[in-house]
């Protein structure tokens, strides 16, 4: 229901990164993406749900299905609050390539 409040239809790749990121900076995941050789890179360097994260690790399934949703192509989380170059904790998923 989440991601069908934000429908995104770009049909060029790129443009769907950013209106993705966009749709997830107005939800405050303070997202942004880099490309990448084999896929590219989302990270969150916020995530509004990190107090209840910890006793529901369903939520960070949830980010990867929105991330699906919004995307329409497989995701998946490959790093969950690591230390960033900025001092920040950040969570990264990959997007398969198939359709980004």
């Amino acid at each position: 229901h989440l991601a069908a409040r934000y429908p995104v239809d770009e049909n060029n790749p790129t443009r769907r990164m950013y209106a993705c990121m966009h749709v997830l900076n107005s939800m405050h995941y303070q997202a942004h993406w880099e490309a990448h050789i084999e896929n590219p890179r989302i990270f969150f360097d916020h995530c509004p749900y990190h107090s209840i994260r910890e006793h529901h690790p369903e939520i960070c399934q949830m980010d990867e299905f929105l991330l699906a949703e919004l995307l329409n192509a497989p995701v998946k989380q490959v790093e969950q609050q690591t230390g960033s170059p900025r001092g920040l904790l950040h969570c990264v998923f990959t997007v398969s390539s198939r359709a980004v």
